[in-house]
């Protein structure tokens, strides 16, 4: 009985009229403050900044987004990804080698991240940079992208409720007064803040505001303006919804994406950046100029998503007037499909560390690369062809010319670890090449298709060619040899065997009959089988995936992009190859011990003879014949000498400075690159996963 009474008075209460006055005043209290609130501080039921870009100014010259940018750290300034790399053998056996510390000398790592600790320290009490300031970053201009005296832009922040109610008191002067002297913090009216001589901005002004849930810092008034026009008008005429951002970045984006977004105007900003491939570039880099560079770009941008698991993609017009006309051509032409790229790499076994494709004409793409070749080197190969007294070939132009006529347009390159550890790469007396070099190389597998019975009949020629001069073509009659070698098939290949062939000592060529109708070129005859037994094996094949590249399940995810093929492709599993890099870390020092040897005998001699002279013949000048063949044997045998300490002493110094030099490819699980080009637009798309233990 006494709950029931309980209830009826509560339900009395509800209906009376006293609850209802107090009902009216609490609201109309809550109202005023409501009112009060948003009059002096700021609307709390605000909607947030759907996207920054879109109160960017079209004309910027460039633009760089991170967004989520705070939950990349666990602690700034320290990403979390790193934290997981420091667990990992490759970390440790970079800090092993001194890399790290070098690293952190030449580009200032520590001093960068102690003034980031010191920046982070300032961050009011009660507020998280992680989740409060750095939910995204932005920063935008025009001119040089630094920050220093020649900025001229902003830095955007979306920040959370607690940093848009602090923004929101810093209009009322007792609350400016109990800021740092040193911030000067100087109100304009209308909610925008002058600091004057701002340290970050190179001790420029700098102009704070607040719009929306973004918290903008710049280097002018008009910067202020410009994004408040633009929010006002939802974003017309702005960078987010120009194509040339758009396009390229947000229509390419997954909802949840949290990447690092670019934009640049690189007609305007090539000459702070320089072009790459440099113009001066050896090697590699000298070799994809041939093919591409960014002076060709307009502008450049895309985004780049950070993590275990990494993406990046970057799109540009193109400017035809800066091309070669090798590239200009090249850009024409069909790019590789993404069938005929599965296709390739699916005769390719999976124990290959690399494939790759490039797209074009093969004779055309092989002169391209052979003019990236020391000049010496050239005419000695020009002179090589015409020595054989051929009428058809008086050149390498001409043999690449008909190799262009009987290929198809395409050409694909594996390579495997020269390993005889590996099974299937057993060291065979009766048929390796006993004297050839030891340079280490790794088995190649170069391939393309052939073009139709025309093609058959140009390649027959070059082959004919190749099997009738192989001693001119080799180093002697004596030392070449051609025959033919039996695959595990009824199928055979050709091999040229001569210790003229670095590493393995022969070449082997084998044309794959129908449905695949390839030619392949190999330095290897074992090699070779494996991939003509890889093109044979089904994918139905149980064990299909253990011996096919293109059923690996990150080369899958590496060729997911090329929704429009690509004019270039590579795909690299680093520790795969590590066999091959650390004896290419050993030839290449060997190279170097070589050349300082021949630099330092050259430098020693004379004041050997010297020295020898005048022990051995008491410093007389005129010497008799015989005496003049025993100094200048004294003299080699002391210059042996010399290069045997050399050898001793720096060889392995050599050795492992170029071991380090690859170490951090083993930091990668696997890495795939492409580029797609055409007369108008190129895009680079870069994909991989880290390799975190």
């Amino acid at each position: 009985m006494a709950e029931l009474g309980f209830l009826e008075r509560l339900r009395e209460f509800f209906s009376s009229r006293r609850f209802m006055w107090i009902l009216t005043i609490t609201f109309g209290v809550l109202v005023v403050l409501y009112f009060l609130f948003v009059t002096f501080l700021f609307n709390p039921f605000e909607d947030e900044m759907g996207d920054t870009a879109a109160v960017v100014p079209r004309e910027v010259d460039y633009f760089v987004r991170w967004k989520g940018a705070g939950q990349r750290f666990d602690r700034f300034p320290i990403p979390k990804i790193w934290t997981e790399l420091e667990g990992g053998d490759t970390y440790r056996a970079l800090d092993q080698a001194g890399d790290l510390e070098r690293w952190d000398q030449e580009y200032g790592i520590s001093e960068l991240v102690q003034q980031l600790n010191k920046a982070a320290g300032n961050v009011p009490l009660g507020l998280s940079l992680e989740q409060d300031l750095l939910r995204e970053v932005a920063f935008t201009g025009r001119g040089k992208p630094s920050l220093d005296s020649s900025f001229d832009g902003m830095v955007m922040l979306r920040v959370s409720f607690k940093v848009k109610a602090g923004v929101s008191f810093l209009g009322f002067g007792f609350v400016r007064n109990k800021l740092p002297a040193s911030l000067r913090l100087e109100s304009l009216g209308d909610d925008r803040y002058r600091l004057p001589e701002f340290e970050p901005f190179g001790f420029q002004d700098a102009y704070l505001t607040r719009v929306r849930d973004v918290l903008l810092l710049a280097t002018s008034t008009e910067w202020l303006d410009q994004v408040r026009q633009l929010d006002a008008v939802s974003g017309q005429g702005s960078l987010g919804q120009a194509s040339i951002f758009h396009d390229n970045v947000e229509a390419r984006l997954a909802p949840g994406d949290q990447p690092v977004e670019m934009f640049l105007r690189w007609l305007q900003l090539s000459s702070h950046f320089g072009e790459w491939p440099a113009p001066d570039a050896e090697g590699l880099g000298r070799l994809l100029g041939r093919f591409f560079n960014t002076r060709l770009l307009r502008f450049i941008s895309g985004y780049w998503i950070p993590g275990e698991r990494f993406e990046g993609r970057f799109s540009g017009d193109m400017d035809l007037q800066q091309a070669s006309p090798f590239q200009a051509s090249w850009f024409e032409g069909r790019p590789l499909q993404v069938s005929q790229i599965k296709k390739f790499a699916g005769m390719s076994p999976s124990t290959c560390f690399f494939f790759g494709g490039v797209s074009g004409n093969p004779g055309r793409i092989l002169q391209e690369m052979e003019s990236t070749l020391e000049e010496d080197l050239r005419r000695i190969l020009d002179e090589m062809i015409l020595r054989t007294g051929s009428e058809r070939y008086r050149s390498m132009r001409d043999i690449l010319d008909e190799l262009g006529d009987a290929l198809m347009p395409g050409m694909y390159l594996a390579l495997h670890p020269n390993d005889p550890s590996l099974s299937g790469y057993q060291p065979d007396p009766q048929r390796d090449v006993e004297d050839h070099d030891d340079t280490p190389v790794p088995l190649f597998g170069l391939m393309a298709d052939l073009r139709g019975a025309k093609g058959r009949e140009s390649f027959q020629e070059l082959l004919k060619f190749f099997t009738d001069n192989a001693g001119r073509l080799g180093e002697g009659d004596d030392r070449a040899v051609v025959q033919e070698v039996p695959l595990r098939g009824r199928d055979k290949a050709i091999s040229f065997a001569s210790p003229a062939v670095p590493g393995t000592g022969e070449i082997v060529v084998l044309v794959v009959p129908e449905p695949h109708n390839a030619l392949v070129i190999s330095n290897s005859y074992k090699f070779i089988d494996d991939l003509f037994q890889s093109a044979y094996t089904s994918e139905e094949e149980r064990f299909a995936e253990r011996r096919k590249l293109s059923l690996q399940e990150s080369f899958q995810q590496a060729i997911k992009g090329l929704d429009r093929g690509a004019n270039l492709f590579s795909y690299l599993v680093p520790d795969k190859g590590r066999h091959w890099f650390e004896a290419a870390s050993l030839g290449f020092a060997e190279q170097d011990v070589l050349q300082r040897i021949r630099e330092a005998q050259e430098r020693e001699r004379p004041a050997v003879e010297d020295r020898l002279r005048g022990e051995l013949f008491g410093g007389r000048s005129g010497l008799s014949l015989d005496e003049e063949n025993q100094l200048l044997e004294a003299a080699d045998g002391a210059m042996e000498d010399l290069a045997q300490q050399l050898r001793r002493s720096q060889l392995p110094i050599l050795e492992t400075e170029y071991q380090r030099k690859f170490l951090p490819l083993y930091l990668l699980d696997w890495l795939a690159s492409s580029l797609r080009a055409d007369r108008r637009s190129a895009t680079v798309l870069l994909t991989g996963q880290l390799d975190l233990e």
